[in-house]
């Protein structure tokens, strides 16, 4: 019999997922909610790919890189519809401390950050990096922050704990604009995978809060 975790290795979990990656796929749960402020319930399925990029640069910075894509086909108020969205991730060559992160219409680059605890305890929690955001590369025009931090919570399988990475955003004058959640599934021996998430996005003028379970 698998003892139950009560701890998990982050960093080597970390450097996994950026050389191996992962695909899940799971079912879709939610709301949408229209102009008119009218909800439906919004149910479906998706499918989740982290295809690691190896050595790259990112930002002028020798980096290792983490393409994640996220294919989802949905059905509310009557409609089929579908959505996909598509980003990048940066870590230190050590594998050691996030560097910053692109996607549609956003580049993000950390400026405070530590290095991924070696290991977590079931109930930490912390910052993990503090990122200024812009509408692309040049940097030139600012969209506002990123924080992102985790969470360590019970896992599904004896051997594993949940490890949560939770991004909020605020805009330029610090509004907070909203939050999204990837849980993944870490076991002591640092393999990690998708396990479920929730966030919000835009689909034909619907505002959909979805979130995303492998269970």
């Amino acid at each position: 019999m698998v003892a139950p975790a009560t701890s998990i290795p982050v960093r080597l979990a970390i450097k996994n997922l950026y050389t191996v990656g992962y695909q899940k796929s799971g079912t879709v749960t939610g709301t949408a909610t229209n102009a008119s402020n009218n909800s439906y319930p919004v149910s479906g399925s998706f499918t989740t790919t982290a295809s690691p990029n190896g050595s790259t640069q990112f930002n002028g910075q020798t980096a290792n890189g983490l393409t994640v894509t996220l294919s989802e086909s949905l059905v509310f108020n009557g409609q089929t519809s579908t959505a996909s969205e598509n980003g990048q991730s940066f870590i230190s060559a050590d594998y050691t401390r996030p560097l910053g992160s692109i996607s549609t219409g956003q580049y993000c680059v950390v400026t405070t950050t530590t290095a991924y605890p070696v290991t977590v305890s079931l109930g930490q929690s912390g910052n993990l990096a503090t990122s200024s955001c812009y509408t692309d590369a040049t940097m030139k025009t600012a969209i506002g922050t990123n924080q992102t931090s985790y969470l360590v919570i019970p896992g599904v399988s004896a051997g594993a704990l949940i490890l949560a990475i939770i991004n909020s955003t605020k805009d330029t004058s610090g509004n907070f604009i909203g939050q999204s959640t990837a849980n993944y599934t870490v076991d002591t021996s640092g393999n990690m995978a998708f396990f479920s998430g929730s966030g919000a996005t835009v689909v034909n003028s619907y505002v959909l809060n979805l979130t995303q379970s492998t269970q």
